[in-house]
This record gives structure tokens, C-alpha cells and sequence, in this order.
């Protein structure tokens, strides 16, 4: 009893760390890109989106990890629930499996199309760069109203 009397916070602390460290675990180890949006692929783009909406607001940025996080908690949550229910073979079945591949985008576009598409506008690329500079631009033009 003085064990516990002299370390309950360690002991705490040390259980938190361990909690944390098995989540982020599950985490990198879960499959990233799915044809289906099964498991933590559909958190992955909400957080995306999500940061891609903030402009740079530190705010936005925190209130969208721990967003992501609870949807992560939330995935977690759901496949036990189906693992008690009988849905999945294990525990960890909903966010650990074997991906489905992503459709590979050149079959949406003959390779003729695509040539003959690059023939007519050989300049796509530098069109795009200099869309992409023109919306830093614009955004840095932005920031500095907000600022002034």
C-alpha cells in the first residue's frame, strides 16, 4: 500500500503515456489510402480538408487535430462495438486490413486522349505553376489585410 501511496502519479502518468503511445501505434500501422474509405481513411480526409480550410489560423489547426482525433477514437469505439456484435473476426478488424487499391486514374483517360490533350496545350504545366504562385499571392495579399 505505500507503493502505491508513494507512486500513484507515476503510475498514472505511466498508463497515460502507454494508452497514448498503443493509439498512435494502431495509428501508423492502420492502411492510409483505401478504395472503400474503410477505417481511419475517411478521418484522414475530413483532417485534410480541414487543414487546408485554416489559413494558417493556429486555432483552426488545433480545433481540426483534435477533431480528427476524437474521429479516430470514434473508429476505434465502432469496431469493437462490431466485434461484440459479431460483425468482425477481431477487435481491430474495422481500421487493421488489407487495403483495396485506389482505381489507377489513367483509366479514366485513353493515352491518345491524354497525348493529343498535351499537343494542343504544351504549356499545362507552367499554366499550372503559375496558377499555383498567383494563389500564394493572393493569400499572402489576404493575410496582409487581415493583419493591417
Amino acid at each position: 500500500m505505500g507503493f502505491l501511496k508513494e507512486h500513484w502519479f507515476g503510475i498514472i502518468i505511466g498508463c497515460w503515456f502507454f494508452v497514448l503511445s498503443l493509439f498512435v501505434a494502431v495509428i501508423l500501422i492502420a492502411p492510409h489510402q483505401d478504395a472503400k474509405n474503410r477505417g481511419f481513411v475517411y478521418c484522414n480526409q475530413n483532417f485534410v480538408e480541414q487543414i487546408s480550410e485554416c489559413n494558417n489560423a493556429n486555432l483552426c489547426v488545433v480545433k481540426a487535430i483534435l477533431y480528427n482525433t476524437g474521429c479516430d477514437i470514434t473508429i476505434i469505439k465502432q469496431s469493437f462495438i462490431d466485434w461484440l456484435h459479431y460483425k468482425h473476426p477481431y477487435p481491430w478488424s474495422g481500421y487493421i486490413f488489407d487495403p483495396e487499391p485506389l482505381t489507377d486514374r489513367s483509366t479514366y483517360f485513353d493515352k491518345d486522349e491524354i497525348e493529343e490533350y498535351l499537343q494542343e496545350y504544351p504549356d499545362t504545366v507552367q499554366e499550372m505553376e503559375k496558377l499555383k504562385q498567383l494563389r500564394k499571392d493572393l493569400e499572402n495579399a489576404q493575410n496582409e489585410e487581415s493583419t493591417n
